[in-house]
């Protein structure tokens, strides 16, 4: 696969969690809540960690004990990705940049992220599994 294919299934890969995101957030699910889970968590290397906007870095344990906290939490949240980079493409790796911004009750708030996929061939042979996030806090 050419770096431009990954690129493309990356780009997809972003888009598809944060809209999976978006629908437990806001309890717009279309499966039972533990089937979502399962699914949401499927997208990540146990080995996941996170620098959040409060710069905290967590890990997968973590992930796993607060996503499931987080169903309905927030009813009329928004989330739009967009502003895609390719950062590096490589035969184990993958790094891309994108922006993602969240509305919620007329607020708006704008992350600058970039992610580590690890190309993952145990499960699925071409497959992109979240390694590393970090997420920063954009002004204005």
């Amino acid at each position: 696969m050419d770096s431009c294919q990954l690129f493309n299934m990356a780009r997809l890969e972003i888009i598809h969690l944060h809209t999976k995101i978006e629908n437990y957030f806001t309890n717009q699910l279309s499966i039972s809540k533990e089937m979502a889970e399962q699914e949401f968590f499927n997208h990540f290397s146990t080995n996941f960690t996170i620098v959040g906007l409060d710069g905290n870095c967590r890990d997968f344990t973590w992930l796993r004990s607060w996503f499931p906290s987080t169903l309905g939490s927030k009813p009329d949240l928004k989330i739009k990705v967009d502003d895609f980079r390719n950062i590096y493409a490589g035969p184990e790796l993958m790094i891309v940049g994108y922006k993602e911004v969240h509305t919620l009750e007329n607020k708006i708030i704008t992350r600058a992220s970039t992610v580590i996929f690890v190309h993952s061939n145990e499960m699925s042979p071409g497959k992109l599994l979240w390694l590393r996030l970090h997420e920063t806090l954009c002004s204005g």
